[in-house]
């Protein structure tokens, strides 16, 4: 109980004093400390292009590096000295991370997007079977199913929040399926997603503290039930699969390894879908010609989906160190070093999309959004995300004639992620 006592007040005097910095840091009109601004989080993008007019590589008085630059994004993600695993870095939510009992941080430093080569290579290559375009294929169906279910249930005529009613229930019934979650835990998923996601820019109390390691307490526990269990009773789904080949030839070498593996697999399956559908309908429910351009012709769904992910992606954020001192765009880089990578920005990158702040699903080169990552780290699942972005817009547009808004947009606040708490919406 002592213990656990000083660790919140040591937990309580970092974030006071990281609130501290930040603010002073903004009030000298520091760009980096101005992304943690609710008022800067609804609407990024002109911050982002203030960070781009800056140079190659904006210098925080945070300590950070940060760039919105096309160009250096793509190069930067792709540098052989650039490192994923920054959970010691400066800045962000490493001093309270730092506070958390280590037993629930695994997932975080036990899980790919936190590795570098070679343990990210052998794992990612384990994990890569699982997102064959026969693999995708097959899910097609099921993901198929899961959103006509749903927006069958969503009220013609009448006010409803989209997040809640879709944007939630789809990717949780979508992972669980993917993952094979009994039916009863499926409700977990959603519960633990909500409170994992508002933390993904650190903690900022030490209540949210102990909800965030009570839920990683919770998933930690379930995940580790539910391997034990595919161990000696296989079945459908990811995680039984995982637990065969990762066995077949030794490829993972721990059980903790397999747990943040399933777990990272959960996280960004859920949260990155859930925001990407809050996005994608209000980017379309703002340019109604956009909507009709797609109902017009429905082959355009793949590229509305990369247009989408490039005008408002979910993920607008991660951070990177670089392992020696490097020479990058006339800026020398000290090894360790944080660097913030705004995909939001480089996605908005006048050098590379003419009138970047224009939705338009016919853009020619929409595809060259970096709203995956790119290099190593190019996001796993890329290819069943624009699966579920496809089916999830000819779902919810081939239901309702029209859509409009209902009331103000309540965004989460975080420059980590961008999404939705609450869309108002009715539908006709």
């Amino acid at each position: 109980m002592i213990r656990e006592r000083m660790r919140d007040l040591k937990l309580a005097g970092s974030l006071w004093g990281t609130r501290m910095v930040a603010r002073t840091a903004a009030a000298f009109g520091d760009l980096v400390a101005e992304l943690d601004r609710p008022s800067r989080q609804r609407d990024p993008y002109p911050l982002y292009d203030e960070i781009r007019e800056r140079g190659p590589f904006y210098h925080s008085r945070l300590g950070f590096y940060a760039t919105a630059s096309h160009e250096v994004v793509s190069a930067l993600v792709r540098h052989p000295d650039a490192s994923s695993a920054v959970l010691g870095a400066a800045g962000g939510g490493a001093t309270s991370i730092a506070a958390f009992p280590d037993h629930v941080l695994h997932p975080i430093r036990d899980s790919i997007i936190g590795m570098d080569a070679p343990d990210h290579t052998r794992l990612r290559r384990l994990v890569s079977g699982a997102f064959t375009p026969r693999a995708l294929a097959a899910r097609r169906e099921a993901t198929t199913r899961i959103a006509r279910d749903l927006v069958r249930r969503l009220p013609i005529g009448e006010e409803f929040d989209l997040v809640e009613n879709f944007a939630v229930p789809f990717p949780t019934l979508v992972m669980a399926d993917l993952l094979g979650v009994p039916d009863p835990d499926v409700p977990k998923l959603a519960k633990w997603g909500a409170i994992l996601g508002e933390a993904a820019d650190g903690v900022r109390s030490v209540g949210q503290a102990a909800d965030v390691t009570e839920v990683l307490e919770e998933v930690e526990d379930f995940f580790g039930h539910l391997l034990d269990f595919r161990c000696h009773t296989p079945g459908r789904g990811l995680v039984g699969w995982l637990v065969g080949e990762g066995a077949a030839g030794d490829v993972v070498k721990s059980r903790r390894e397999l747990l943040g593996l399933v777990e990272l697999l959960l996280f960004a399956g859920f949260e990155t879908l859930k925001n990407f559908i809050g996005t994608s309908v209000l980017a379309f429910v703002r340019n109604p010609g956009q909507l009709a351009l797609l109902r017009a012709d429905p082959s355009l769904a793949a590229a509305a989906v990369d247009e989408a992910l490039r005008y408002d992606a979910p993920a607008q954020s991660t951070l990177r160190t670089v392992r020696t001192d490097v020479s990058m765009f006339g800026h020398r880089i000290k090894a360790g070093t944080p660097i913030l990578v705004l995909f939001g920005g480089a996605n908005r990158d006048p050098a590379v999309f003419a009138s970047p702040g224009r939705f338009d699903i016919t853009r020619r080169n929409s595809g060259d959004h970096v709203a995956f990552a790119a290099g190593p780290h190019f996001c796993l699942g890329a290819a069943l995300a624009r699966m579920e972005g496809e089916i999830m817009l000819r779902s919810v547009f081939s239901h309702f004639g029209s859509l409009e808004l209902a009331g103000d947009v309540e965004w989460y606040n975080s420059f980590v992620l961008r999404g939705a708490r609450r869309m108002p919406v009715i539908g006709r």
